[in-house]
Order: C-alpha cells, then structure tokens, then sequence
C-alpha cells in the first residue's frame, strides 16, 4: 500500500510540476490504481525476509515496479494521453528509486523487529524439537535454529548417551539420556527430533530414531541417512544446514491446504446447519439437571499439543469423581476407559450420544485448527502416557470428528484394533478416503448407533 501512495503522490507532484491540470492528475492516478490492482502488486512483501535474500526481495521490488511502469505506459497509449516523454522518463525513474529504498528501509526495519522479538518473545507456533548429542554437529544444528530468522524450529533439550550431569547450551539445558526420549515425547509436545550424533553413536541413534518413527515424530537427521520403515523423506534446512526429514505423516502440500480449508467450511456449514438442534440438546441438558451445558475436556491432538475438546455434557456434574468407583467394569483394553451403560449419563445425554448430537460442539474445534472432520479420535492425555510406542503415531495427524470405526459404526472395537484402524487410516490417506468416509458416517449417526 506504500509502494502505491508514494506512486500517487510521486505522479500528481510530477503532473503539476509540468503544467496539467488536476483533472488530468487524478486521472493519471485513477490509472496508477487501476495497473496497481491488475498487476496484483499494491506492494512487495517483506514478510519472510532474513539478511541472506534482501537482495530477492530488492530484485521482486524492481520487477513488480518495471512491470507497473509498463502498464502505465500502455494505459497512456490506449486512452491516447499526450504526455511529456520527460515527464514519463522523470517519473518512472524517480518511482523506481523511490520504491527500492523504500524496500531496503522496510526490510531492515522488518528485519530489526524480528531480531529484538526472537530476543524477548518465545514463539508459540515453533516446533518443539529434541536434539539428540551435543557435540559439534549437535551445537551448530542449535545455533542454526536461534539465529535464523526464518527458521521454526524450536529446540527444548538435548539428549546425549555420554554426557551426565547439569549441562546446558545457549541456555537450552541436558535432559538426559536418550533413554528418556520415550517418556519425554508420551509427556509433552514434540515435533521433531533432531539427530546430530557423532559418527561412533550412530548404531545408538538409530535405535532413538526408529522409536520416534514408531511414536509418529518426525525425524530431521544431520548429514547422515537412515533407512525407516514407515516415513518419507524430504529436504529441509535446520538454521541453514540441510538435512533430511523422514515423517510418517501424510504428505502433498496442495491437498493437506485443500483438507484445512474445506475442514472450516465443513464446521460453519455444519454449525450452521445444526444450530436448531444444538439449541434444542441445550435446552433440554439444562432443563434435566443442574450444571453447565457444555463439557470442556483437555485432550491431545497432533504430536501431542493439548487442546480443549468442546461436547454437550452427558453425564452427571460429579462424574470424573466417580471414575475411580467404575474402573474396576471398564470393558475395555489398554489405558482407555469405556462401558456400555455407564451409570454416570444422564437419560437426554444417553439420547445425545445414540445420535451423536454430543460431539456437534467440536465443530467449534474444527474451526480454530486443533481439529478436523476426520482423523483418528483425539485421546487423554492420561491415556496417551499409557500408549506404547507404535500407538502414540496416531498424533502425527490431527484429531477428528470420525474416523474410520466410527464410520463402520463399530462401537465394541478391541482398543488395540482402534489404533490399528487409525494408523491404517493414516498410512492411506487421501482426500477421496476422507470423502469416503463423511459419507459413511452419516447413515451411522442417524441410525443411531453411537454409545
């Protein structure tokens, strides 16, 4: 928007310096707007930018300002203006200037403002890495993640199989040996996990690696290769040295965009389509007994991160408490707990959760990202402690709404073939499965077959 006030008024200074008159100057800037929007360049962006590219970005500057010179110029041809060939000169080449020190200026103030807010401000939308070792490779990998502005890695500890004792690196402490990279990942959010040994522990990582495929976190590796079964590789740049990074979570840019967008137009179309219902459910929750019409629960979605799961509540106000008393009937395996007539639901929530009138809220949860129409079931955090390894891969997606046994409308599944259904679903993905099984669902719920 700069870029073009400064055209504007660059353009009128210059038409009045010439002798025109101010209708013919705010005609001259009706054209400058008009070839601004065309050519889609209201102004160059410096969002992204770190010192290695203010060059690109000066280069996309001059480029998108050639262009609008050149479409000035045919709009002067075709709406047969007579204009100073001087003044065209005088004004493009001022323009240009104009616009690329205006560039630099922004860059370097962009670039300023970045620096000073990595320095006192932790950036909530990183990933969360784990670096494994903590010699050479293992500290430049470090400093590539704090000093690049670009990067969005964010390392929370280290692990290394020689080291003991209280050791940190730029503020960023030892937290054990790779042994614990179980527990870490079962307790607390992470991403990815960055493999920087040196040469003679590589037999050791590979061990540290594969339980991170198993546990459905990707893997970065430095300068080394592994061969894991499940994921697929790409290049990546940790701070600006490449690597690979092996995932065993759907990939294809385009259609997990597409699987975003189409998620939040599905829960407003949703929501808006179910709203007489909802307010009926929430009439009738609240005229049954006392206590609030909704159920927030925490629960953990992709690779770990807690969010909290919005449902109509269907049991009584005192029903965590009364848990422990039931533990002892729960029918299924595993650290899941479930039976079929919990003593706990209230008889409008029994009737909400046969058609799943319950679950409707989490298109609220679909629509601020921590959800999607379909993906395995989110999980509690209590139980994702309790997964083994192999299980905890179904948190390399996002949680959601249905899924492939929810859809068959199998109820009484055996927990260990849940999470295999789910790690099916995830293995095979696509936008048509999804598809596939929305459709599915619907004849599901309103048969009525939900617990």
């Amino acid at each position: 928007m700069a870029s073009t006030a400064i055209s504007l008024i660059l353009l009128y200074a210059t038409a009045m310096l010439y002798n025109n008159s101010i209708i013919y100057a705010l005609e001259l800037a009706l054209a400058v707007l008009a070839v601004r929007i065309i050519l889609g360049s209201m102004g160059s962006s410096v969002t992204g930018v770190s010192r290695g590219n203010i060059n690109t970005v000066l280069i996309r500057t001059i480029a998108h300002e050639t262009k609008f010179s050149v479409g000035l110029l045919a709009a002067c041809f075709l709406f047969q203006w007579q204009l100073s060939s001087l003044m065209l000169f005088q004004f493009i080449a001022v323009n240009l200037t104009l616009q690329a020190a205006l560039t630099l200026l922004i860059t370097n103030l962009v670039l300023k403002n970045k620096t000073n807010n990595q320095e006192t401000e932790p950036d909530h939308s990183a990933k969360k890495a784990i670096v494994l070792g903590t010699g050479e490779l293992a500290r430049e990998a470090t400093c590539g993640t704090l000093d690049s502005i670009e990067s969005d890695i964010s390392v929370i500890g280290f692990l290394d199989y020689k080291r003991t004792g209280m050791w940190s690196y730029r503020d960023i402490p030892l937290l054990g040996h790779p042994e614990k990279l179980k527990e870490i990942i079962s307790l607390q959010q992470v991403d990815c996990v960055i493999v920087a040994v040196e040469l003679d522990e590589l037999p050791q990582a590979k061990a540290s690696a594969l339980l991170a495929e198993q546990m459905g976190v990707a893997v970065v590796v430095m300068s080394q290769l592994f061969y894991l079964k499940l994921s697929r590789s790409k290049t990546v740049k940790v701070g600006n040295i490449p690597a690979f990074e092996y995932s065993s979570a759907p990939v294809g840019k385009f259609s997990l965009s597409f699987k975003g967008f189409s998620d939040r137009i599905g829960a407003l179309v949703g929501l808006i389509l179910f709203l007489p219902l909802m307010i009926a459910a929430a009439i009738a929750i609240k005229i049954e007994s006392r206590g609030p019409v909704f159920f927030r629960q925490t629960r953990s979605g992709i690779n770990g991160k807690t969010f909290k799961l919005w449902k109509f509540r269907t049991m009584e106000i005192d029903a965590e408490k009364k848990k422990a008393e039931l533990l002892a009937k729960n029918e299924m395996s595993g650290p899941v707990f479930k039976i079929t007539d919990d003593p706990r639901v209230t008889k409008v929530g029994r009737f909400l959760r046969k058609y799943s009138i319950d679950e409707f809220p989490q298109f609220m949860n679909v629509l601020m990202g921590d959800m999607s129409l379909v993906g395995p079931r989110p999980p509690l955090p209590s139980e994702v402690a309790g997964f083994e390894p192999w299980q905890h891969r179904k948190l390399s997606v996002k949680p959601g709404l249905t899924c492939l046994w929810q859809a068959d409308g199998r109820n009484s599944i055996d927990f260990e073939d849940w999470m295999k259904m789910d790690l099916k679903y995830i293995d095979n993905w696509s936008l048509w499965e999804d598809t596939k099984i929305i459709a599915r669902t619907i004849p599901t719920v309103l048969k009525g077959s939900g617990k």
